[in-house]
């Protein structure tokens, strides 16, 4: 009998030892206090990089548009890189503290700017720093939980849907519809989709952007050069006529023979040769 009050006993203190362990892991957080908490430590870090990609669709005047655009982002305190990748292009924008630049392979042309800071056009940096603003929240709430893939491993995270006040960036866009993953191992936002509704032209406009974001550091040491533009090899401001010269260009005089309308600059017997050296300059 002593024998079964103690197993009993044993059994009893491990249930009761499970149960606030389950409870303290069923237990959901606030809304508001995620939004808050996200990316805490990445944003007030003097370093960042983000990489991942930025899907955009848009309907102006009913027309749909639909992009998807790598990125990467670093930050070394008010120092700012965006590199953003489409297909076989680059475009560059780097604020060094004083200016903003622009290079665009595309052209290989270069723009400058006097500035107090870059604002991203893809990383959505600036989204991520007003969506933990508790002043910019309407409502708030969690949706449920769901696995993203982040850094090759599946990560459980809460999906938040939250109202704000006004669109990121433009309080003149109207309210916005935010739904954001945020890790809930290290309170990072993994993915952030963002709606907005507003008349442009008499016309009911809708854009929708998400951010995906497969790489997260912060406290990481950049080089110096990293913030410091040095126009690539043939570049040129923008608005500045390129220039392209072709010259050693062969012309005869005589009749042509049927091998020469084939191809080649034999001349034929008797028939004389005159070369020229022409210099063509093109202005794009």
């Amino acid at each position: 009998m002593r024998w079964l009050i103690y197993r009993l006993a044993v059994a009893a203190l491990a249930i009761l030892s499970v149960v606030p362990l389950f409870a303290a892991d069923t237990k959901k957080p606030e809304p508001l206090e995620l939004l808050a908490r996200a990316d805490g430590p990445a944003l007030a870090a003097q370093t960042l990089r983000l990489e991942g990609d930025h899907t955009l669709d848009f309907n102006p005047m009913g027309f749909p548009i639909h992009s998807v655009t790598p990125f990467s982002y670093e930050r070394q305190n008010d120092k700012t890189r965006e590199e953003i990748k489409d297909k076989n292009t680059l475009t560059l924008t780097l604020f060094d503290g004083a200016d903003s630049w622009t290079y665009r392979s595309l052209g290989n042309t270069y723009a400058k700017a006097a500035g107090t800071h870059l604002v991203p056009g893809h990383s959505g940096f600036d989204n991520l720093v007003f969506g933990r603003d508790p002043e910019n929240i309407a409502s708030a709430r969690i949706e449920g939980e769901e696995q993203l893939t982040f850094g090759g491993k599946p990560v459980r995270c809460y999906v938040v849907l939250a109202a704000y006040k006004h669109s990121p960036g433009n309080p003149n866009l109207g309210t916005a519809v935010r739904k954001v993953w945020i890790s809930a191992d290290q309170g990072l936002v993994l993915r952030d989709n963002w709606v907005s509704e507003y008349t442009l032209n008499k016309v009911l406009t809708r854009t929708n952007n998400t951010f995906n974001y497969t790489a997260i550091e912060w406290d990481v040491a950049f080089a110096e050069s990293r913030f410091k533009f040095q126009p690539p090899a043939g570049s040129r401001p923008e608005g500045a006529p390129a220039t392209l010269d072709v010259v050693s260009m062969r012309l005869h005089s005589g009749p042509l023979s049927p091998l020469q309308r084939g191809g080649g600059l034999v001349t034929p017997p008797g028939g004389g040769q005159t070369t020229w050296t022409v210099s063509v300059r093109l202005l794009i």
